[in-house]
């Protein structure tokens, strides 16, 4: 997690989205917001479900699923599709650009950083005179026979 300053700032983000929604600021709301910013790395619905669970928050899958849409919509969390049916969730507000390899359609997902993607996306920039707003880099891969 960042400073105590920057989860100020991401919870004030998360607030404003609620206000100008006109929801409710439940302790639930923030204290899903909490455990995601808590969570080193990228975690899908089940893995936060049981992390919650097993700190004794008595919240639903419901509660994640639409919470999480909320703060897809603030972009505090991205999302990462590597598979037909399969998402995880990462936040989306320290600067991690982590690239991904996604192998055997979504059954194992490896993640890196290189700094020469960054090097990348700023010639790109440059080049074609415009500023990038986001990316992601994902690869998609099989495993290679051994032998």
């Amino acid at each position: 997690m960042g400073t105590k300053q920057d989860m100020e700032n991401i919870k004030k983000q998360f607030t404003e989205l609620l206000v100008k929604k006109q929801l409710r600021k439940t302790p639930e709301r923030y204290a899903i917001l909490t455990e995601i910013y808590e969570t080193k790395g990228e975690f899908d619905v089940d893995d936060l479900y049981l992390q919650m669970c097993n700190k004794k928050y008595a919240i639903s899958k419901a509660t994640i699923y639409n919470n999480i849409e909320l703060l897809l919509e603030s972009k505090l969390l991205k999302e990462h599709r590597f598979g037909p049916r399969y998402s995880r969730f990462e936040k989306n507000h320290f600067g991690e650009r982590p690239s991904h390899i996604i192998l055997n359609e979504g059954e194992e997902v490896l993640e890196f950083t290189d700094d020469r993607i960054h090097d990348i996306k700023t010639e790109i920039e440059k080049r074609f005179n415009f500023k990038i707003a986001d990316y992601s880099i994902y690869f998609f891969a099989e495993r290679s026979a051994e032998g």
